[in-house]
């Protein structure tokens, strides 16, 4: 009977340790999905997307990810194979300017025409909001202004909504991350759905979102064409022992046009001459009439 007795009470113990080491498995399991893929279109990433549920959080980049600019000398691919001729016809175009440099790259930013990437990706975001998965921007813009610019994120909101492309529907109220140092005096902030990071790291953005409005997703998908700052992420939601997709996005290396240096060119110094960006048309146009 005492044998029985102590093989009932090791069978009990053993069981009980059993219990704990499964469930410690599987919570180790769920903590440590946290997973980071390199892609060149969202299509590659369709199977996470159709994952997500009404409890899921799905973040996209904009420069380089949702859209371009239109004109081919701001390509990813044309300013990687002409740094060097970029940087000197800058230099010499801006050398003799009369107002700063950033005064006349502002009126760029508002009067430059963007494209999008990949022009299904404006479906593909209505559909995941039509689900209910709650869809926002994380981007590294600053939260202030910009010379020309009253207020970038209210410029940035209003370029996207160009585009079809609204983050309103993720139906958080704006907010100041005060609790976050400041880079310029500015500080991150959540604007119609577009978290700005204002130069500090994403995940740490991320991380005071979550923590204001005590959200706990049961996955967060980012993308970004930045490796860096998808690993910025993935080392916060870690770190909360929330599952991570980090797709980093390389689809704007795709995207069609070829440099003309000619037009390239006028269309730059016309914007120091006259303060106004020209379209590639524009500037071949011109070029042709004179």
């Amino acid at each position: 009977m005492k044998l029985n007795k102590s093989i009932l009470i090791y069978g009990l113990l053993a069981g009980t340790t059993g219990l704990s080491l499964f469930y410690g498995y599987q919570s180790q399991l769920f903590a440590t999905v946290n997973i980071i893929k390199s892609i060149d279109s969202f299509s590659q990433a369709s199977e996470v997307l159709n994952s997500a549920t009404s409890n899921s959080l799905v973040l996209f980049d904009v420069r380089e990810v949702l859209y371009v600019p239109s004109s081919a000398v701001f390509h990813v691919k044309v300013i990687e194979a002409n740094t060097e001729w970029l940087k000197e016809t800058q230099k010499a175009i801006f050398k003799d300017a009369k107002k700063h440099e950033g005064h006349y790259w502002s009126i760029w930013k508002q009067q430059e025409s963007p494209m999008l990437v990949e022009p299904s990706i404006v479906q593909a975001i209505a559909d995941l909001q039509n689900r209910g998965v709650k869809v926002m921007v994380l981007t590294s813009l600053m939260s202030g202004s910009d010379f020309t610019i009253s207020s970038l994120p209210e410029w940035r909101y209003a370029t996207l909504k160009k585009l079809g492309l609204d983050f309103t529907k993720a139906s958080f109220p704006d907010m100041v991350f005060n609790e976050l140092p400041p880079k310029k005096e500015q500080h991150p902030m959540l604007y119609r759905g577009i978290l700005i990071a204002s130069g500090s790291p994403k995940g740490q953005v991320l991380g005071a979102f979550l923590d204001r409005t005590a959200l706990k997703p049961d996955k967060v998908i980012f993308f970004d064409d930045s490796m860096e700052r998808v690993e910025s992420v993935a080392q916060e939601m870690k770190k909360r022992r929330i599952p991570f997709y980090g797709f980093h996005y390389n689809g704007a290396r795709f995207v069609p046009g070829e440099l003309d240096k000619e037009v390239a060119s006028l269309q730059m110094k016309h914007l120091v001459e006259h303060e106004e960006w020209l379209s590639e048309d524009e500037a071949k146009a011109l070029l042709k009439a004179n």
